[in-house]
Order: C-alpha cells, then sequence, then structure tokens
C-alpha cells in the first residue's frame, strides 16, 4: 500500500462572523476558502459593499420636515399598460434627479402611502437617463381600505450616475389609477 500524503499546511479556524474574516491576513483567508488571490480581492470587495448596503443612513425624498407632501405616481391611461416615461417629481414639483446632482447613489425602497383603487396591482419601473436604463422594479397590491399602513417596497436598485434624470412609469389593472409614495435613498459619498 502507499501512504497517503497529508498536506502541511494549517488551515485557520472558521470565522464565526464577517468582522473576524475582514480582520483575517489575506493568506490566511486563501488557505481558509481555497481561493486564488484575485477572487479575494474580488470578495473583500463585496464585503465592503454588503457591508455599506447593510449600514448606511438612507435619506428621505420629498424633503423632511415636509410632512404633507408626496410623490404621485400615475398610471397608463389604459388598464394593464404602462404609462409613459415621467421624471420623478412631489407635489411641489420638486425633482427626485436633483439629488444626483453631484453624487451618484441609489434607491433604497418605494414607501406606498396610499392608493387611489382598492385591491388592485400596480408595476412600478424606475430609470435614469435619455436611455431609460431600468434601475428597479417593483410589484404591489392595494389592500380593500386602500393601504391601513405604508408599505415599504425594498428596491435594490442599481447606481444612479451622478448628473442623471430619474423616471418612472407604472402600470395597474385600473386606469389612470395612482399612488401617493416616498423614496428612501442613498448617495454615494464623492
Amino acid at each position: 500500500m502507499t501512504a497517503i500524503e497529508v498536506p502541511t499546511t494549517t488551515i485557520p479556524p472558521a470565522p464565526r462572523h464577517q468582522d473576524q474574516l475582514l480582520k483575517m491576513g489575506i493568506e490566511e483567508q486563501r488557505v481558509l476558502i481555497g481561493a486564488t488571490l484575485e477572487e479575494l480581492e474580488l470578495m473583500e470587495d463585496w464585503y465592503a459593499a454588503s457591508t455599506l448596503e447593510s449600514h448606511h443612513e438612507t435619506l428621505i425624498f420629498p424633503d423632511p420636515p415636509q410632512t404633507d407632501v408626496c410623490i404621485v405616481m400615475v398610471a397608463g391611461a389604459v388598464a394593464n399598460t404602462f404609462s409613459d416615461w415621467v421624471e420623478i417629481v412631489d407635489e411641489n414639483a420638486a425633482s427626485f434627479s436633483s439629488k444626483f446632482a453631484a453624487n451618484s447613489g441609489y434607491i433604497v425602497s418605494l414607501i406606498n402611502e396610499d392608493f387611489s383603487d382598492a385591491d388592485k396591482v400596480y408595476l412600478i419601473e424606475m430609470a435614469y437617463g435619455a436611455a431609460k436604463t431600468v434601475i428597479g422594479r417593483t410589484r404591489m397590491q392595494s389592500g380593500t381600505n386602500k393601504t391601513d399602513t405604508a408599505n415599504q417596497e425594498r428596491m435594490r436598485a442599481l447606481v444612479i450616475p451622478a448628473g442623471e434624470t430619474v423616471y418612472y412609469r407604472m402600470a395597474s389593472e385600473v386606469e389612470s389609477a395612482d399612488i401617493y409614495c416616498h423614496i428612501r435613498y442613498y448617495l454615494v459619498p464623492s
């Protein structure tokens, strides 16, 4: 019988938390998971982005302390048909795009506050730029009493580059239905 060779590399104990993994040296991580150096560098970027996604302060549009102002999104004039692309503005015509004038960022969530029609499905797409690059989509349904409490639709939207105009389009089971909502967003520090 031939003896089996056992590798002499010492494998570090597996970390229990992401923080422990980040504190490990790059070589310890490589040995632990058998990854290449290039793969580890990509993972470190992912960990940093993941941590930022999980732990950051979001901003609100329309701007506080305006508690009596919302964004009104309107569906297409034909049931189950998207509206045209419309720039996102609040009831005072303040532009959501202005928030991205100097910094890129992304939409974290759309919080619906009221629906024009009960027991209906609403579809929303959001995009930026002249080409209408889609950054996120959501589907929601109004309750029998419209909405008895605000509901947060997480977007996990793609990044909106600085200086771009932000648009939405909406479809509903009912023609020209609307929702009253606000947006939580995050600006990437420059």
